[in-house]
């Protein structure tokens, strides 16, 4: 049991330092004048969709109630930078979760002002949450970099102190504003406006989804999921079903050998950094046996993705040189495993 919370103490941390490299790139891109926002066509309320499936089991650990909304005059398909948007909506849920003990978080989206131009709309969205608030003072400067609340209540949490600077950058550069109205111990209200384009009026039966418009379509392929983390088992098992696959689920490389004893799987989400058996080791039994059955006349090779906290120069090596056929970082997006499965499938 102490190697196991060592591991998972590990993990984490890596995880965290993963999430604080990240943040300083695109802080520095965006100081730069480097940050590129890619417009997309885009489904809004399947991205919505997507975000609520994937915060749900972290905010039902909690037990909180996370729910959202948004008025029927709002375009379904828009035209923007997606990717961007959802940056800036994961980090507002996330902190409203966080700060959250009890109660509710709620995301809200309607229409905020009319352009001249008919395409372009400006849409407004509202976090809000029943969560510790914020006193006024802290209002004015919790969007300054590595700016975080210092109180006796908010030490506690984790955080770079970037997240809200480069959601306020991000959110100029798609014309909008950004701000927050809350008190302290009543919760907080964290708001933004940006300026998309529509594109319901040019809507025809014959229009593909885009990646982020993950419509579920169910799937016979076979998936084992090998996760030693149970919260990180749960929520890629919510993500797997969101996309429509099914799957089968161990905790670490010995059992996934014993399971692909048994049974035959189309794919293997192999966890990299285990206890007992590693994901690499994992994989390498896995492919001498694969050979040894070959050779008795049972050819079949199951394909293996990495998924490696570690998104580090040399990953993607050290994963096909123990046999693995991809590799997914973490932490992992629903549209990054959806892309990655079809390509596979």
């Amino acid at each position: 049991m102490p190697k196991l919370l060592a591991v998972q103490s590990i993990a984490h941390g890596g995880e965290s330092l993963l999430a604080i490299i990240n943040d300083i790139l695109d802080l520095s891109k965006l100081e730069a004048g480097e940050l590129k926002l890619d417009t997309v066509e885009f489904s809004l309320r399947g991205m919505i969709t997507d975000l609520i499936s994937l915060f749900q089991p972290q905010a039902q650990s909690k037990g909180l109630l996370l729910e959202a909304s948004i008025t029927p005059d709002v375009p379904n398909r828009l035209l923007g930078p997606v990717d961007r948007l959802r940056q800036v909506l994961t980090n507002l849920i996330s902190n409203a979760i966080k700060f959250t003990a009890t109660g509710t978080v709620r995301l809200t989206i309607k229409r905020w002002e009319e352009s001249d131009d008919d395409s372009t709309i400006k849409l407004h969205f509202q976090v809000q949450d029943t969560g510790i608030g914020l006193a006024p003072a802290d209002q004015v400067r919790i969007f300054e970099p590595f700016t975080q609340v210092e109180t006796s209540a908010t030490r506690q949490y984790e955080g770079t102190g970037l997240g809200l600077t480069i959601c306020r950058k991000i959110v100029r550069l798609m014309g909008g504003d950004i701000g927050v109205e809350s008190a302290l111990g009543k919760g907080a209200t964290f708001w933004f406006t940006a300026s998309l384009e529509s594109l319901q009026s040019q809507l025809t039966p014959a229009l593909h989804s885009t990646a982020s418009d993950c419509t579920v379509v169910p799937s016979t392929a076979r998936i084992l999921l090998v996760e030693d983390t149970p919260l990180n088992q749960k929520l890629m098992l919510q993500m797997l079903k969101r996309l429509g696959y099914e799957a089968d689920a161990v905790s670490d490389g010995q059992q996934a050998l014993d399971q692909l004893a048994i049974h035959t799987y189309n794919i293997v989400l192999m966890d990299c950094q285990m206890p007992v058996l590693d994901g690499y080791e994992a994989t390498r039994q896995l492919r001498i046996q694969e050979s040894q059955r070959s050779q008795q006349g049972q050819p079949h090779r199951t394909t293996v993705i990495g998924v490696t906290a570690y998104a580090m120069v040399g990953d993607q090596e050290k994963c096909l040189a123990a046999g693995m056929d991809d590799y997914l970082s973490k932490p992992i997006k629903l549209n990054d495993l959806k892309s990655l499965l079809e390509r596979w499938l």
